[in-house]
């Protein structure tokens, strides 16, 4: 059987095909993700945000529109950080649960100290929950816990770079 295929070009000899990625032109459209609400917006109504992520702001609800992919956005790194512009707020004023009280601050403290006596090892234990926010470090030299809490707090997150990572040894120089 004879192939009618033809070959338009060929990259059997490329290592790497890199794809162009298409950039829609403005004004693009989304759908608002707090009130459902049909946008149209142009490149000057976006806004630079948490995790250096662009921004669209619903007119209609206020909600920040998360825009993951726009070309405009940055990875965040040590030495482009700005706050509090690329940190995530979270209060009760942003939409966390109120959690910041003392039972709750006592149950948590419960959880750490049960995890430092079962896990020996370990020096510092965090979680979060609504606008709570508890940290508790173990200091074995001088017998207690230091006890961190925050009613509303930001946070952030940047990649990686290569340095970062941990390289196992050539065991055998």
């Amino acid at each position: 059987m004879v192939s009618n295929i033809k070959v338009l070009k060929d990259n059997s000899n490329n290592i790497e095909v890199k794809e162009e990625k298409y950039i829609e032109p403005y004004p693009r459209k989304l759908i608002c993700e707090g009130c459902q609400s049909e946008l149209e917006y142009d490149e000057f109504d976006l806004v630079m945000g948490e995790y250096g992520c662009m921004y669209v702001d619903c007119p209609i609800c206020g909600e920040h529109n998360m825009l993951v992919d726009n070309e405009k956005s940055i990875t965040l790194t040590v030495d482009n950080i700005e706050f509090p512009v690329h940190f995530h707020h979270v209060s009760v004023e942003t939409g966390a649960k109120e959690r910041c009280n003392t039972e709750e601050i006592r149950n948590e403290l419960r959880r750490a100290i049960t995890y430092f006596r079962e896990n020996k090892e370990e020096t510092d234990w965090y979680t979060w929950s609504g606008n709570l926010f508890v940290f508790v470090r173990r200091w074995s030299g001088d017998e207690n816990y230091e006890v961190v809490v925050s009613k509303d707090f930001y946070n952030m997150e940047i990649d990686f770079e290569d340095k970062d990572y941990e390289r196992k040894r050539d065991e055998s120089k």
